[in-house]
């Protein structure tokens, strides 16, 4: 039978402790994510930040109410798994395992010491950490081959000779683009997942709400990424590889990036808005939050990419 108490100022000191134990445990793993984070001009430059991000949206939702301490047994194997996985990717070297098996040890240790209801609430704290975790580079190649393609429709529609091989684009006479991983749009995709996810946290109270703009959020992005690629291409087509840009397209990239925020925002402000006047409240998360004021949070979204 699960039961469980609740010292009286001391709830803090199982979970904290146990966290303690697993950053002690995969502290290897963790050294390597942390120098992954600190390569700045590669797709999880952003992991420190999500990292602060998770820490204030758990120690937020701690503050409104504690969790209370129990055994919950139930949640033992799933935790067994996870360190099984973890362990298979130490012993055969795959780091990819290892980093997987990070989010489901934490989630799965509060489980066994919160119970299900409770742990719920710090799902998304906890779970934005997915977004700096590297497995994300298997979508890397299908997101170059799609800008591959978007880019030669687009240059289909101007009187460019051009022909594409794999993912280089050629220009007889002029030069080539390779549109290599860093222009896969992997980078933009994963901050646009953050920040609408982020936002969502924040802002909404139903499901609906933060799928839509988590589904915005995903094809600004990647619009934002074509974009700039296109005019990095077009721009040293005509300037015969001559333009600044080139050199600079990190940081034009950027630029294209924030200015997909603008629309972004004001679908958020709508969803917002859509939320009060209903009045409905469709949401699976137990919910002890108050909305933050929605200038608040786009300042505090809008400083990231500024950030970055």
């Amino acid at each position: 039978m699960e039961t469980y108490s609740r010292p009286p100022a001391r709830t803090w000191l199982v979970p904290l402790a146990a966290v303690a134990l697993l950053i002690v445990g995969l502290w290897p793993t963790l050294e390597v994510l942390g120098s992954r984070w600190l390569i700045l001009d590669q797709s999880y430059s952003h992991g420190f930040l999500i990292l602060a991000a998770s820490i204030v949206l758990v120690v937020r939702k701690w503050l409104r109410g504690p969790p209370s301490i129990g055994l919950f047994s139930f949640w033992l194997l799933p935790l067994l798994l996870a360190a099984v996985v973890y362990l298979a990717g130490a012993v055969l070297l795959i780091e990819a395992l290892q980093q997987l098996a990070i989010l489901p040890l934490v989630v799965g240790t509060l489980l066994l010491v919160w119970g299900w209801r409770q742990t719920t609430a710090f799902l998304l704290p906890i779970g934005l950490l997915a977004f700096a975790i590297p497995v994300w580079d298997y979508l890397s190649w299908p997101l170059q081959l799609i800008t591959v393609e978007v880019n030669q429709f687009f240059l289909s529609r101007l009187d460019i000779e051009f022909f594409v091989e794999g993912v280089v684009v050629y220009f007889p006479g002029v030069g080539a683009f390779e549109i290599a991983h860093g222009c896969s749009g992997l980078r933009y995709l994963l901050v646009g997942l953050t920040l609408t996810t982020l936002y969502g946290e924040l802002n909404y109270k139903t499901v609906r709400s933060r799928c839509y703009l988590i589904v915005a959020g995903t094809l600004l992005a990647l619009v934002a990424n074509w974009v700039r690629v296109f005019v990095i291409i077009y721009i040293g087509y005509e300037s015969n590889m001559s333009s600044p840009l080139i050199n600079q397209h990190d940081y034009f990239g950027w630029w294209v990036f924030t200015a997909t925020l603008v629309p972004l925002f004001f679908i958020a402000l709508k969803l917002e808005n859509r939320e009060v006047f209903t009045g409905r409240v469709q949401t699976t998360f137990v919910d002890d939050r108050s909305q933050a004021p929605g200038w608040l949070s786009i300042l505090g979204v809008v400083f990231l990419p500024i950030l970055l």
